[in-house]
């Protein structure tokens, strides 16, 4: 059906893409869109229609050959004979809805394979999502998701095929209405008798907290007999002062939306409850969502003879009251006889209730003639559609009130207001109880959201053992750590959350007020003291690669009892974790997963919340040091003594004091250096030689905003730019490793010009990007994702990174072996072949392609460093100088602006953007005057204070991040090159002074109040520490 919900328009820039992705499925492939015309003589409507001839025509145009049209768009509906048959043909059914129901369309796709074949692809938004889980299962509103899931059912194998139809076959048969029916009239059972007579709730007993906790919550009221007691004069109905002052809190609060919705008409509405802009009204029972409704000419005569007819009506009534709405006559009847009033209502109904196109609805004392066909619950639809709402609460007292209660499903929460028979669950009994409850929910939503996330990003100090990496707060708590891998579900994840989200705390059982942390000096085993106690946190790295793993080993010391709380929730909680008293520890039972706790001789309480079981313990220090160990594997008393962990702390300190002792750093800022180093070393994954961009997820780029990204995984460019980082600083062992770990991943038939951004440790490419719905996420930042849908993005200036490490690690070596040599000619053939293409760029744009100024510098590094390696690997290419010539041209010719005198973001794109400054700052060979153009004109747009933004023109997703340390790295650099010295210096120790307690840095920081923001701690970050001294100790030593 032609719909705004059908996600149409978004279907086809997906498909767009996946022909621009797939060049070898042309002319074999098409798509058939079939549209069936829909409510034709609205103007939104028709406005739809337009913009999907407008898409698929440039599609079209675009692609088409002679012989081959992609999208085959039809307007018309079809027999159910003849779209049985369309059903049979196609190979691939393509259901994306924004949101549906059900979406029986995708049942009929799987109904008619009776061969068991095809595939199909569906949005997670239908309800047969549910149930088709063998399905493709996409986010209609993620171009790169749907286009991904086109390509994977269209290559995947014949027997895959098959077992997914097969199963979602029987699902389909299986669950049919005889299924249904009893099913429901199980359900139906027990709740019968007394759902409709539902008894006034005790506020204590209504599910606020689960309604607190959703991701996003939509809370919506009526007004007359909700939030203004019911009076006989509906124009003098104000709303009691709690309840507005409650509504107004809660409008304020990320990821909530308020609206009242009301049978007054709007105009009426908003000059009676005088509530703030920040809460929506709707009016007319949701006819009326804004204040220039108007009816067409049909619907103006209609209502004229409907009020005309009903004012004849209700002149025979004492004390009856006409009220003409935009769209609707109201018939009030409070002020009249008893004996008269259902009299008059009967013959409103019957009489001009009666005229066609007119919609009848009753209310308390009241009834309402609509020529528009609305009911409060398509309004509440249509806010759930607008604002993405995965829970709502619906407040109402009257008749009209009851199609919303009807329609809530899942989670939703319906309340009636006052006496009568409902279908809502839960009653209260006056506005005044409204009051209470809104009040009661804003504070427990407050709480989630905003609540138990006091420390600063910055402030968390990273644990690793080159296997896996955990965060320890300043508090002493273990609030983020993954296993088996970094990139592997939460085990602790009160970092996003909060304690029931799993943490493991150490603190004094008494005067908790801390004294200090800090790192043990040059390595990455940290102390944590408190008045007359400490404790000292570390992983052990093991002897070898392959010993190393997910261990954290904790030692308590001093003179007073120390609280010890461990509570893991593995999973990110999703499965019920259970842990029993074993004699040397605890065991840690949690679905398929198992963990084990050494601790001998503790005594341990179990508590039990919500299913998931946590260890409280108090324990004296005084006598002797208490060792505790986690170990993400089976429980095995045999595998741990505390010798063997005291010998451990000796080891993993000497590794890493003793690496940090033979780096050959600048010596700008000494400490600042080595720690920037250690961190990018801790980073590293030995088991597989790949490199972490950060060690968390989702972390926000903005408090309460959605740039929350996950960066546990290998980007090609971070990872090879903290590799070379490394280079430069003496230790080469990471970036032959890393390399070894590039040269296997598998980027296609076509080869590293195939190159995906980013990877998992495993070398494999990662699942649909997903949200994890039962974290608030840091600060009340949501979502909290898992995956990163900018895998499926192109950005060629990767080519450059790889290119710039093994020039670098090479000349370190004096050689080139046969594996770096086949690397970097398959980098400049990628080069050769891609650099003329618009791509995504290095901030991952989530927009349309681009030529990016920096992607082409890059790529031109990418040559330039290729001819210094052919030169000392003694194996010139005659075509790759030109090749560099011709980079050069373009970006000089296409990416300078004569207007603006810089270098600006892309071509056609006259914007500022500071990743120009890395390819100026690793050798694009602009002149002096360009760089310092491009240097002002970066100034003017991007910085700020002692930061740098890396751009600031819409990307296409809500403003609102911070200024990123990289950004500001590279700019110092610039400064040194330029011969600005003290400006970097500056601007150098800017970034230092917004670092944490134990000097590490994530992503970002606000500049205006120094706050931490994104990932940490990030590669990036400290790669741009070390990038800026190294030029500034090249600029002195000129």
């Amino acid at each position: 059906r032609l719909d705004y919900s059908k996600g149409l328009e978004e279907r086809f820039l997906a498909y767009e893409q996946f022909l621009h992705d797939n060049p070898d499925l042309h002319e074999k492939v098409f798509l058939l869109q079939i549209a069936t015309p829909s409510r034709e003589d609205v103007e939104a409507y028709q406005e739809i229609r337009g913009r999907l001839d407008g898409v698929s025509g440039r599609i079209n145009g675009a692609f088409s050959t002679v012989d081959w049209v992609p999208i085959r768009y039809v307007n018309r509906g079809y027999r159910r004979d003849q779209l049985a048959g369309i059903y049979r043909a196609a190979k691939l059914g393509l259901v994306t809805p924004l949101r549906d129901g059900m979406n029986l369309v995708a049942k009929e796709y799987v109904a008619c394979r009776n061969d068991n074949s095809g595939a199909l692809v569906l949005s997670e938004f239908t309800g047969s999502a549910a149930q088709l889980s063998d399905a493709w299962l996409v986010n209609p509103f993620d171009t790169e998701n749907v286009e991904q899931a086109m390509s994977d059912a269209v290559t995947a194998s014949e027997s895959d095929l098959t077992a997914r139809m097969t199963a979602m076959r029987k699902v389909v048969f299986d669950s049919d209405v005889k299924s249904w029916a009893n099913s429901f009239l199980e359900l139906l059972e027990p709740t019968a008798s007394t759902s409709m007579q539902v008894k006034a709730s005790d506020l204590s007993e209504l599910p606020l907290k689960a309604l607190a906790r959703s991701p996003h919550l939509l809370i919506c009221c009526d007004y007359d007999g909700t939030l203004a007691p019911l009076v006989d004069d509906p124009a003098k109905a104000r709303p009691l002062t709690e309840a507005i002052t409650a509504l107004r809190q809660l409008s304020l609060l990320p990821t909530t939306t308020v609206a009242v919705v009301s049978g007054r008409s709007l105009r009426d509405l908003a000059a009676l409850s005088r509530l703030p802009p920040e809460i929506h009204l709707v009016g007319s029972h949701g006819s009326e969502f804004d204040a220039d409704f108007q009816l067409d000419g049909q619907q103006l005569r209609l209502l004229e003879q409907v009020r005309s007819a009903a004012t004849e009506l209700a002149g025979h009534v004492s004390g009856s009251h006409i009220e003409v709405k935009p769209g609707s006559v109201a018939v009030h009847v409070r002020r009249s006889k008893p004996e008269d009033r259902e009299a008059l209502l009967s013959q409103v109904a019957m009489g001009p209730g009666q005229f066609p196109g007119v919609h009848v609805q009753y209310g308390k004392d009241v009834v309402e003639l609509s020529v528009t066909e609305a009911t409060k619950a398509d309004a509440v639809a249509a806010l759930r559609h607008l604002t993405g709402a995965s829970a709502v609460v619906f407040l109402g007292d009257d008749v009209t009130d009851e199609t919303v209660f009807v329609a809530l499903t899942g989670p939703d929460v319906g309340i009636k207001v006052g006496p009568g028979a409902s279908a809502a669950p839960w009653r209260v009994d006056a506005p005044m109880d409204v009051a209470r409850l809104l009040s009661n929910l804003y504070v427990l939503r407050q709480s989630w959201l905003l609540g138990g996330h006091t420390t600063p990003i910055e402030d968390y100090t990273l644990l690793s053992s080159m296997a896996n990496v955990a965060l320890l707060s300043p508090r002493g708590s273990i609030d983020w750590f993954c296993a088996p891998e970094p990139d592997s579900p939460a085990v602790f994840a009160a970092l996003l959350g909060d304690a029931s989200s799993g943490y493991f705390s150490i603190t004094p059982a008494g005067d908790k007020r801390l004294l200090s942390q800090s790192y043990q000096r040059n390595s990455l085993v940290t102390r944590t003291r408190w008045a007359g106690l400490t404790v000292t946190d570390f992983m052990p790295v093991g002897r070898a690669a392959q010993d190393a793993g997910s261990r954290i080993v904790r030692q308590i010391s001093g003179s007073v009892p120390a609280r010890i709380a461990f509570s893991p929730r593995p999973q990110f909680g999703a499965v019920a974790t259970t842990i029993e008293v074993m004699a040397e520890g605890l065991r840690v039972t949690s679905g398929s997963e198992s963990a084990a706790l050494y601790a001998p001789g503790v005594d341990w309480e179990i508590m039990e919340e919500a299913g998931h079981h946590t260890a409280i313990a108090t324990v004296d220090p005084s006598k002797a040091a208490i060792t505790l160990e986690f170990r993400y594997e089976a429980f095995d008393e045999s595998a741990f003594t505390t010798q063997a962990s005291h010998d451990d702390q000796a080891f993993t300190s000497d590794f890493w004091s003793s690496w940090a002792a033979q780096l050959r750093l600048p010596g700008i800022r000494a400490e600042a250096e080595r720690r920037a180093a250690l961190t990018l070393r801790a980073l590293c994954h030995r088991p597989t030689g790949g490199i972490l961009a950060a060690a968390t997820t989702s972390l926000p780029e903005a408090l309460g905003g959605i740039r929350n990204w996950d960066y546990r995984y290998v980007w090609i460019r971070d990872a090879a730019l903290t590799a070379r980082e490394l280079v430069a600083a003496g230790s080469g062992a990471e970036a032959e490793s890393y390399l070894a770990w590039l040269q296997q991943v598998d980027a296609g038939e076509s080869g590293l010009e195939s190159l995906r951004p980013l990877y998992r440790l495993n070398r494999e490419g990662l699942g649909a990007e997903a949200v994890i719905d039962s974290l608030p996420g840091y600060a009340g930042s949501r979502p909290v994702r898992v995956g990163n849908a900018a895998q499926g993005q192109l950005q060629i200036d990767v080519f450059g990174a790889v290119c710039l490490l093994v020039d670098q690690l090479t000349h370190l070596r004096g050689s080139v072996n046969s594996q770096e040599w086949v690397l970097t000619c398959s980098m400049v053939d990628a080069v050769e072949r891609r650099w003329r293409e618009p791509d995504h760029g290095i901030w991952e744009i989530r927009d349309r392609p681009k030529h990016h100024t920096h992607s082409r510098m890059m790529c031109w590094l990418a040559v330039n460093a290729a001819i210094s390696i052919a030169e000392l690997n003694q194996t010139p290419q005659e075509s790759w100088a030109p090749l560099r010539d011709v980079i050069e041209a373009a970006i000089e010719a296409e990416n300078w602006s004569e207007e603006i005198g810089a270098y600006v973001a892309a071509v056609d794109h006259p914007e500022a953007d500071a990743a120009v400054l890395q390819g100026i700052l690793e050798g694009y060979p602009a002149s002096h005057e360009r760089i310092a153009g491009t240097v002002a004109f970066i100034e003017r747009e991007l910085r700020q204070s002692g930061g740098l933004f890396r751009y600031t023109y819409d990307d296409g997703l809500p403003h609102g991040e911070g200024a990123m340390h990289i950004c500001a790295a590279w700019l110092a650099g610039t400064y040194a090159r330029l011969g600005m010295p003290e400006d970097a210096i500056q601007l150098l120790d800017a970034i230092l002074a917004s670092a944490g307690v134990t000097g590490l840095l994530p992503e970002q920081v606000d500049p205006l109040t120094n706050m931490g923001l994104g990932n940490h701690p990030q590669a990036y970050s400290h790669l741009g520490v070390l990038t800026a001294c190294r030029h500034l100790a090249n600029a002195e030593s000129l």
